[in-house]
């Protein structure tokens, strides 16, 4: 995207030249990303598995000039969920194998082998997951959204790019997004880039209305709508405010309402670095303070050595152990210093 926005703009040859070499893999990343999609679609529609398609090329589709800008790691699918374990059974059959960290929020499943991550975003060797969603929110966010979507069971089947897949609305690919952009959110997984597409989307007018509509009746999901769309407008300038109507801040609660203003920026650059604001938002929005708390000192698990070992590279301690226990204390201390301030804030 920063490639088509500044094509006209003079950089120097070596920006690009590295921005033309990241859109050319990146051309070849989606050649295999679609072909990998056609195959498990026809599989899913040869056992009758009715898969929606969500998110990657549904979104591209909608929100960005050439599909080939956005990038795109793991291939997301909702199916009814009598038919999840049977959706699964056949990614299984078709050389994938279970993640080794898995959510309760959907079954995620990656090829077999093992890649080497060396520091390219856009490496066509880069495996592609495989997301399974039985459900479109969890509980274990103690937020009720549950039922908020319309059922993708009656989503039309089109035509994608010569394969058949269905689709949400554009209307519920939106609401989706911003669920999608909050559950990132709370597990301090927020990519700016989601957000970016929710500010796409928010380009016409009549999205937000029908998703304001659709959330009449919720005010945990109102609430997410309107933050999501002053951080479009703080990050990104759009969409123009003056064209929205019941966009204002009134609904949120006042902890929210600050955050926004003097933190949000901030944190959603550096993803939360030092703090644990996303836990308060979680806090805010619902409502179960400490149930909130406990589950989010509940969640941590070891670093991954791969990971470890990548972001020590450079370290003048070249024994991986001693890497591994310097990587974990370092991370517990940041984690511990986090909650330290949160609960001094929440005083």
């Amino acid at each position: 995207m920063f490639r088509r926005k500044f094509q006209q703009a003079q950089c120097p040859d070596w920006v690009a030249q590295r921005l033309d070499h990241n859109f050319a893999e990146n051309s070849r990343r989606y050649d295999l990303i679609l072909e990998q999609q056609r195959k498990i679609l026809r599989a899913f529609a040869a056992d009758q598995v009715e898969a929606t398609l969500l998110k990657g090329l549904a979104i591209a589709l909608e929100a960005y000039p050439d599909v080939r800008d956005r990038i795109q790691y793991d291939l997301d699918f909702y199916v009814r969920p009598e038919q999840l374990q049977h959706a699964a059974r056949i990614c299984l059959d078709s050389g994938y194998q279970l993640d080794k960290e898995q959510t309760p929020d959907h079954i995620c499943l990656v090829p077999a082998g093992d890649y080497v991550w060396n520091g390219n975003f856009f490496d066509p060797a880069i495996p592609y997951k495989i997301e399974l969603h039985g459900q479109l929110w969890h509980e274990r966010y103690y937020i009720d959204l549950c039922g908020l979507l319309s059922d993708p069971k009656t989503a039309a089947a089109e035509e994608i790019r010569l394969q058949p897949a269905r689709l949400l609305s554009p209307v519920d690919q939106f609401l989706f997004l911003n669920l999608h952009f909050f559950r990132h959110l709370f597990q301090n997984q927020v990519r700016l880039s989601h957000l970016y597409e929710i500010g796409v989307f928010l380009q016409d007018p009549h999205i937000w209305s029908g998703a304001i509509d659709c959330a009449a009746e919720r005010i945990s999901a109102r609430r997410i709508l309107v933050l999501n769309f002053h951080l479009v407008r703080r990050l990104f300038g759009l969409p123009p405010e003056r064209i929205f109507r019941d966009a204002g801040d009134d609904d949120l609660p006042a902890a929210v309402r600050s955050w926004l203003r003097e933190d949000a920026v901030n944190d959603l650059i550096s993803r939360f670095y030092g703090n644990k604001n996303y836990v308060r938002l979680q806090m805010e929005f619902s409502g179960a303070r400490w149930r909130v708390l406990k589950s989010a000192l509940a969640v941590h698990r070891a670093p991954n050595p791969a990971r470890v070992e990548y972001e020590m590279r450079k370290s003048a301690r070249r024994n991986v152990f001693i890497q591994y226990v310097v990587y974990s204390a370092v991370k517990a201390w940041e984690h511990l210093r986090g909650y330290f301030r949160l609960l001094f804030r929440l005083r």
